[in-house]
């Protein structure tokens, strides 16, 4: 018989790519990221609305003071004081350069926002994309892989049912020499019985020469002993 073929080993992988990834993890991953995109955006909005919050306390307390210096300037004006129209005047200039700087900076501070998210979502755009790019390689990787193992399917298969044929030659070829072995015997066993009737012959024979040779000896002896009497003794 032939010798059993080598056994194949087995190809474990080496390299990320090669590792089989589950669409279960894939969308796990992709939650992950967007619960972590949304933290971020309402972490970031959490803090502008803090920023204008205290911005609109601080307009609140402006005008608060502006209507306390303004109801004392009215007064004052009532009085007939001329400087505090100045004053009110100067004022009015001063609470509008500060209302325009603050509406500056709320401005800013939206575009600012607005930036920062159109940023966030480029980035989960970016990275939505991204991981759609992992996915197409990890399902390529996957294919190949299913390939390879096919292939390798395939091989064995081959390599069994080549390993098959030839026991199954090997069987034929052994029957066949049990069959010569059984007619061999079959023969052996005709010779045997043909050489026991031989045998049986011949013993039939020696065994009726035997007796026939007893059977002389003891007329010879009889024979004798009748001589005997008639012969003359000295």
């Amino acid at each position: 018989m032939k010798k059993a073929s080598p056994k194949v080993s087995k190809k474990y992988p080496l390299q990320p790519s090669e590792v089989p990834v589950t669409q279960k993890m894939l969308f796990e991953v992709r939650d992950e990221l967007k619960s972590h995109i949304k933290s971020e955006i309402s972490g970031v909005r959490s803090e502008m609305i803090g920023e204008f919050a205290s911005v609109g306390s601080e307009i609140s307390s402006l005008k608060s003071g502006m209507k306390s210096e303004i109801s004392s300037l009215r007064a004052e004006m009532i009085a007939g004081d001329l400087s505090s129209k100045l004053e009110i005047s100067s004022l009015r200039s001063e609470m509008k350069s500060e209302i325009s700087t603050l509406r500056e900076e709320m401005i800013a501070g939206d575009l600012s926002l607005k930036t920062e998210i159109s940023s966030l979502r480029a980035d989960m755009i970016a990275g939505d994309l991204s991981l759609k790019t992992e996915i197409s390689s990890l399902r390529a990787d996957m294919i190949a892989g299913d390939l390879s193992l096919k292939s390798e399917i395939s091989s064995l298969r081959s390599e069994m049912k080549a390993e098959f044929a030839s026991m199954r030659s090997e069987m034929l070829e052994m029957k066949s020499d049990i069959f010569a072995i059984k007619s061999d015997v079959h023969r052996l066993g005709v010779l045997i019985e043909e050489q026991n009737a031989r045998n049986t012959v011949v013993l039939d024979a020696i065994s009726s020469f035997i007796h026939r040779q007893n059977r002389f000896e003891e007329e010879l002896r009889q024979v004798n002993s009748v001589i005997s009497v008639f012969r003359p003794q000295n």
